[in-house]
């Protein structure tokens, strides 16, 4: 069988393209015969996809945000053991789904992505910091299932209607898995911005 690279998500090539502009333009402001402004101009859209899919090289080094965003701290937030001072990992969304059926009035069904440490060391810090869960029983008996979400840096144009879109798709997902009616979601912004380019 032959290898094949997994398939990396509109949301990560559009921060990667991103990325690459932003060394483009710093590329143009350097004098013209600079070393580096040849060797910055990587490719932008669809040709920088294709490099990211198939050029391994190109891959490694433009291909992965790191540890610490979303999915890596979600999946496998690290911390130290405190009996033994032991590296470990938690899976917060595991954890998370296992209360909601066990104890759904528990008041910390919390995910966070935000790792003070890991904040510094991955490609982009995490916009939506955390989301919280929590449930009510309805009236005709039934546990209905809220999510709140806290998003400390906000693209209003781009980035909240697809934020806004995933995790009301995310509490649906939650909620049919731990057998709840999914009512109501909030957003919440902190650094709310529209960018002028």
């Amino acid at each position: 069988p032959i290898a094949r690279r997994p398939r990396i998500g509109p949301a990560v090539a559009i921060i990667k393209m991103w990325r690459v502009q932003q060394q483009n333009r710093q590329a143009r402001d350097l004098p013209r015969h600079h070393p580096r402004r040849a060797t910055e101009k990587i490719g932008v859209g669809r040709h920088f996809i294709h490099r990211i899919k198939t050029v391994d090289e190109f891959a490694k080094i433009w291909g992965d945000l790191g540890m610490g965003t979303y999915g890596g701290m979600w999946r496998a937030f690290p911390f130290h053991n405190d009996y033994d001072r032991t590296p470990d990992t938690v899976d917060q969304l595991r954890k998370v789904i296992e209360k909601l059926k066990t104890s759904p009035d528990d008041r910390r069904l919390i995910v966070s992505a935000w790792h003070p440490h890991w904040v510094d060391h991955c490609a982009l810090p995490p916009c939506h910091v955390l989301f919280h869960f929590n449930t009510e029983v309805l009236s005709d008996g039934r546990r209905k299932l809220n999510c709140l979400l806290y998003q400390r840096s906000c693209d209003l144009f781009l980035g909240v209607p697809f934020n806004i879109a995933s995790y009301a798709l995310l509490t649906m997902m939650v909620a049919q898995v731990c057998d709840l009616e999914p009512v109501d979601f909030v957003w919440t912004g902190g650094d709310t911005h529209i960018y002028l380019n």
